[in-house]
């Protein structure tokens, strides 16, 4: 779908078009976002001194942090090793199930953070305390609170 934006007064608009808005093509003619006619397809398309085309390329994919990814964006990527790379995609051709893909370099370093193995077991089990069940045997809680989760997750990002 064409889409084009007012850079000047065009004469025979509409007085509460304003420039810097976006018409798109209709049918036979432009219309705003609301679906109001604004212009001819030939006083839009005709008039390079007034309107700018917008040339929107295609979204690649969604990076993990929720970021559309279009050719030539620079993308942070995490190896399942844990290992950092960049990435400037001009097609959709990543590795879906090898790789987590992230605009933002802060996000990949925080999922590396959080992913990375960093804990012992017997960290773990002093971290969930003991409880005692049944015949006076000591067992290990199983469940991990989740404010103990939350303390965890902190330590891990501050870099304890």
């Amino acid at each position: 779908m064409k889409k084009f934006k007012l850079i000047k007064w065009y004469p025979s608009i509409p007085k509460f078009y304003e420039v810097g808005n976006i018409v798109r093509l209709c049918e036979c003619y432009y219309c705003d976002l609301m679906g109001n006619r604004i212009a001819s397809k030939n006083e839009v398309e005709d008039n390079p001194e007034f309107w700018d085309e917008i040339i929107e390329k295609p979204i690649l994919f969604i990076t993990e942090d929720g970021v559309d990814v279009f050719s030539g964006d620079r993308v942070y990527y995490v190896l399942k090793n844990l290992a950092l790379r960049v990435y400037n995609p001009t097609t959709d051709d990543r590795s879906v199930e090898l790789n987590h893909y992230f605009k933002s370099e802060a996000k990949a370093v925080e999922y590396i953070k959080l992913n990375a193995p960093r804990y012992s077991i017997n960290d773990l089990m002093n971290m969930m305390g003991k409880i005692t069940v049944g015949y006076g045997e000591s067992v290990y809680f199983i469940g991990i609170l989740i404010s103990d989760l939350e303390k965890l997750k902190e330590d891990v990002l501050s870099n304890k």
